[in-house]
C-alpha cells in the first residue's frame, strides 16, 4: 500500500482543502526512499507579517512559510493544484540537506506528480491466495476527505475480473493512521483488512457485499463506527462513542 514516509499535514491553508489531500497523495505515492513512517513533515502557512522559521527536533519536522492567500484564490483550480505541488516541494528542499533528505528523490517526486497531472491514482499488484487460485488488488479513490476501497477479485482459468467495493473511510484513517496498510487474504475465499482486536473487514467472490467480523464487544462496535465514512463525523460524537 501507500508509505506516508514523512506524513505531511498542511496547517492553516483552509483556502486549500478541497485539494489539499489530493495532492498531498500525489506527492506522497511518488516520493521514494526520504524519510520513515515515524516521521511526520508539517508546514505551516504563514499569513501576517511574522517571520518564516524552521524546526527539526525530534521526530516533528515543522516549517512556517509565508504564502500570499490572495494569489492562490485568485488562480483556476490546475494552478492552484501547482502552486501546493511547488509549495511542499520547496519546504522539503529547504531542510533537505540538514536531514539528509535526497534531493533528487523530493525533485523525482516532483516530477511524476506533474506527469499524473496530480491526480491522484492508486492500485496494488494482485495478491495471491494461498492455494494461487485467485488473485486480489485494491483501488484506492480519494475525493477531498473520503477514500472509497475497492478490491478486484480474478479467479484462475477466468477472463473476468470481479470489482467490488469494500469500505468508504476517512483520510486521515489511511495517512495518518495507517489502518489500511496491509490487505491480507483471511483464508482462500475472503480478502481485506484486519484491526484491533481482531476485527475485520472483507469481501469475496461469492458474497455480495463487503462482509464484517462479528463485534465481540463495545469496542469493536466503536473501532467500525470510526472506520466508517461519515460526513457528519465529529470527535465529539466519537468521544461519546468510546464511553459506551
Amino acid at each position: 500500500m501507500i508509505k506516508f514516509a514523512p506524513d505531511i499535514t498542511i496547517y492553516n491553508f483552509e483556502e486549500s482543502n478541497d485539494i489539499l489531500n489530493e495532492v498531498i497523495w500525489v506527492f506522497s505515492k511518488n516520493l521514494k526512499g526520504v524519510s520513515t513512517t515515524k516521521h511526520r513533515f508539517t508546514i505551516h502557512v504563514i499569513r501576517d507579517n511574522s517571520d518564516e522559521w524552521v524546526s527539526l527536533d525530534g521526530s516533528i519536522k515543522s516549517v512556517g512559510v509565508k504564502v500570499s492567500i490572495k494569489t492562490f484564490s485568485n488562480l483556476p483550480l490546475v494552478e492552484k493544484k501547482l502552486f501546493l505541488l511547488d509549495l511542499i516541494t520547496s519546504c522539503f528542499l529547504k531542510v533537505a540537506q540538514e536531514l539528509n533528505w535526497n534531493t533528487e528523490s523530493i525533485l523525482k517526486a516532483k516530477e511524476d506528480s506533474l506527469n499524473q497531472n496530480l491526480l491522484f491514482e492508486y492500485n496494488s499488484k494482485p495478491i495471491w491466495n494461498l492455494s494461487k487460485d485467485k488473485s486480489a488488488s485494491v483501488e484506492i479513490i480519494l475525493n477531498k476527505t473520503k477514500v472509497s476501497i475497492y478490491v478486484t477479485l480474478v479467479q484462475k482459468g477466468k477472463t473476468d475480473a470481479i470489482r467490488k467495493h469494500l469500505i468508504d473511510t476517512v483520510f486521515w484513517q489511511v495517512s495518518d493512521y495507517n489502518y489500511f496498510k496491509k490487505p491480507k487474504w483471511f483464508d482462500d475465499f475472503n480478502f481485506g483488512f484486519e484491526f484491533e482486536n481482531a476485527l475485520t473487514i472483507s469481501v469475496s467472490i461469492d458474497e455480495a457485499g463487503s462482509i464484517w467480523s462479528k463485534s465481540k464487544s463495545k469496542l469493536d462496535d466503536y473501532n467500525k463506527y470510526r472506520l466508517l465514512f461519515n460526513e457528519n463525523f465529529s470527535q465529539k460524537e466519537l468521544a461519546r462513542l468510546a464511553n459506551w
